[in-house]
C-alpha cells in the first residue's frame, strides 16, 4: 500500500490559522475581563519596571524572593501597560498566548500522517480547540501569569522534533535536535519550572535514538541546544545575580550554590504533592473531580489526563500483545518515531512534573498537548476508522464539557490596573521606604519617585532574625542612611509596626502618617489599603541592630 506524504503545510493556510488565533484569543480575553493576582501584585509589574531602571542593586527585594526571578518574560505586560488601556493591554496578552493554539494546529498536521486532507486538518484543528479549551489555559489567558507564555517555546520545540522525523540526513537531524533543544532552552530560561519538558525531551531523544552512537550524538546535540537557548534568554540575568549574588539563580537552589546571601536550603513549594500511594499511581483521575487546593488554590476540574492515562494503558497492552505475537506494524501514514517521541515526553515530563512541582499550572504544556496524543492513542487503538472518528468526537468532546475553569478574580476593565496617583502618598527625596510582611505589593513602587529606595526587611525569604548577608546589608543601609526612613504597610500589618521598626532602632511618628487605597474591585479580594509613616530613630540605638 501507499506511504502517505509527510506533512506540507500550506502557507496561506498557516497563516489565516494563525491570525485567527491571535484575534479570537485577544477578544476572548477581553471578554473574560481583567485580572489582578497576588502574583501581578508582587512582581509581574515591578520586576520588568526595576529592570527597565537598574535597580538590582537599589532595592532590596520589595517583591519577596520573586523579586530575583527573569523578568524578560513580563516585558511584553510592562511595555502594554506603559502605551495602553488595560483592555488593550489584555487584548495584546490574549494575542500572544493565542499562538498556542496555531502551533498545536501544526502539531497536529505532523503528527496525523495516517489521514489524508481535510480529514487531517479537521483532526488537527479539533484537537487544537480541545487543547486551548483547558482548565489552566483559559484561567490564564490575558494575565500576566507567564505559564501560557512560555508554553509557546514547549510547544515550538516539540514541531520542530517531529520535524526532524521527516529529515533524511543525519546531519539535518542534529541541527533539527539543536534547535528544538535550542528553543526549549529559552523556555527554560525565561521560567526555570520548564526544566520539567527539558527532562520530558531528553528521554524521549534518548528514547528514538536506535544505537548508542546515535543515542550519545542526539543526546548531544539536544542538550547543546538546551544550554545555548538558556543562556540566550537568561544567561544576562545570571550573570547579573552572580556578580550579585555570587549565584546565578538566586535565591534557587542555594543548597548546592550557597550564596552567603540567602540560607542554604532549597525553596520548593510543597503543598500539593500527592499524599499515599494510591493517590500517586492515579493521581491525573484525582482532576477529574471537582477539586479545590488539590494542585492549584482554586477550584478546577479536568478529565483529559485521566483519558490519557487509560489510552497509554491501553496502547502499551495492545503493543505488548502485537510485540508477543511478533506481529509488525504496517500501517499507512503511522510514523512510530513521532508517536513514540510525543509518548514517552508526554509521560516522562508528567513524571518529573508530579514528583518535583506538583502545581497546576506547570502543567499547561501538556494540558495544549493531551488532545493531540488522545488522537494519536485512539489511532493504534481502534482500528476501524468509522468508530475511531465517533471515539475521537466522544473524547474531544468528553474532555471540553468536563472542563471547570478556575477563577483567579477577573472583573470589567478599568480605566487604569491599579486605580492609584503618582505618587500614591507623599515622600520626600532621598528616602528609603522599609516594606514588611508576605502580602503583595511592589506594584505601589513604580508609582512613586525613582530616587526613593525600598527594603523589605520581612518577607517570603528574608525576616530581622536571619543571620545572612543580605539581612546585614539591610541592617547597614538603614543604620548609616541620613535622610528619611518610612515605613510602607498594609492595613493588615498596622498592628505589627512597632515589632517592625524596633527591630532596626526607630519607631512610627504617630502625626507623620498617611493612608492611601488602590482602586476597589480590581482585586478578587477588593481594595488593597496602606499605611505610610514617617520613622524617627530611637534615642540609644546599637550601631550594629535594634536596642537590646
Amino acid at each position: 500500500m501507499r506511504q502517505k506524504k509527510p506533512s506540507r503545510t500550506p502557507g496561506a493556510q498557516s497563516l489565516l490559522v494563525l491570525l485567527s488565533s491571535l484575534l479570537f484569543f485577544g477578544a476572548l480575553s477581553v471578554v473574560f475581563g481583567q485580572v489582578v493576582d497576588w502574583d501581578l501584585k508582587n512582581y509581574h509589574f515591578y520586576n520588568p519596571y526595576a529592570f527597565l531602571n537598574g535597580r538590582l542593586g537599589f532595592d532590596y527585594g520589595p517583591a519577596q524572593f520573586q523579586t530575583y526571578l527573569n523578568p524578560l518574560s513580563d516585558l511584553p505586560f510592562y511595555i502594554s501597560f506603559l502605551y495602553l488601556k488595560p483592555v488593550y493591554v489584555g487584548f495584546v496578552l490574549g494575542a500572544l498566548h493565542g499562538i498556542n493554539f496555531w502551533l498545536l494546529y501544526l502539531i497536529g498536521l505532523k503528527l496525523f500522517t495516517f489521514e489524508d486532507g481535510l480529514k487531517r486538518s479537521a483532526l488537527s484543528f479539533s484537537s487544537a480547540a480541545a487543547g486551548a479549551f483547558g482548565a489552566g489555559f483559559l484561567s490564564v489567558l490575558g494575565t500576566t501569569l507567564i505559564d501560557s507564555l512560555v508554553a509557546i517555546f514547549v510547544l515550538w520545540s516539540v514541531l520542530l522534533m517531529l520535524g526532524a522525523f521527516e529529515k533524511t540526513g543525519r546531519k539535518t537531524v542534529l541541527i533539527s535536535f539543536f534547535l528544538s533543544g535550542l528553543v526549549l532552552g529559552a523556555g527554560v530560561g525565561l521560567k526555570l519550572t520548564q526544566l520539567i519538558y527539558a527532562a520530558g525531551a531528553f528521554m524521549a531523544v534518548l528514547a528514538v535514538s536506535r544505537g548508542l552512537k546515535r543515542s550519545v550524538a542526539s543526546a548531544f546535540a539536544w542538550a547543546f541546544g538546551i544550554a545555548a537557548g538558556v543562556l540566550s534568554s537568561s544567561g544576562f540575568w545570571m550573570y547579573m545575580l552572580w556578580t550579585r549574588f555570587e549565584s546565578p539563580f538566586f535565591p534557587f537552589f542555594n543548597a548546592f550554590f550557597k550564596s552567603p546571601y540567602f540560607d542554604p536550603v532549597e525553596i520548593a513549594d510543597t503543598r500539593f504533592f500527592p499524599e499515599g500511594v494510591i493517590q500517586t499511581l492515579f493521581f491525573p483521575f484525582y482532576f477529574a473531580r471537582l477539586n479545590f487546593y488539590l494542585v492549584l488554590e482554586q477550584y478546577f476540574r479536568e478529565v483529559r489526563f485521566a483519558v490519557v492515562y487509560i489510552l497509554l494503558v491501553l496502547s502499551a497492552l495492545m503493543l505488548a500483545h502485537r510485540y508477543l505475537r511478533k506481529a509488525g506494524e504496517n500501517r499507512p501514514g503511522w510514523d512510530s518515531s513521532k508517536y513514540l517521541f510525543l509518548a514517552v515526553f508526554f509521560v516522562g515530563s508528567y513524571v518529573i512534573w508530579q514528583i518535583r512541582f506538583p502545581y497546576y499550572r506547570y502543567l499547561i504544556p501538556l494540558e495544549l498537548l493531551a488532545p493531540a496524543l488522545v488522537v494519536v492513542l485512539l489511532s493504534y487503538v481502534v482500528r476501524s476508522r468509522p468508530w475511531f472518528y465517533l471515539s475521537v468526537a466522544a473524547a474531544l468532546i468528553g474532555i471540553i464539557s468536563m472542563v471547570k475553569v478556575p477563577d483567579w478574580g477577573r472583573t470589567n476593565w478599568s480605566e487604569s490596573y491599579f486605580g492609584l496617583e503618582t505618587p500614591p502618598a507623599y515622600i520626600e527625596k532621598n528616602s528609603v521606604v522599609i516594606m514588611a510582611g508576605q502580602r503583595p505589593y511592589s506594584y505601589l513602587i513604580p508609582f512613586f519617585p525613582e530616587d526613593i529606595r525600598f527594603v523589605r526587611v520581612e518577607s517570603n525569604f528574608t525576616a530581622p532574625h536571619k543571620n545572612t548577608l543580605y539581612q546585614k546589608e539591610i541592617r547597614e543601609l538603614l543604620n548609616e542612611h541620613a535622610g528619611p526612613v518610612y515605613l510602607l504597610v498594609p492595613f493588615a500589618n498596622v498592628f505589627q509596626i512597632e515589632k517592625i521598626t524596633g527591630e532596626y532602632g526607630m519607631y512610627a511618628r504617630k502625626d507623620d502618617c498617611s493612608s492611601f487605597s488602590s482602586a476597589k474591585g480590581l482585586a478578587a479580594e477588593g481594595e488593597d489599603r496602606f499605611i505610610l509613616c514617617r520613622l524617627a530613630r530611637l534615642p540609644e540605638r546599637n550601631a550594629s541592630g535594634p536596642i537590646r
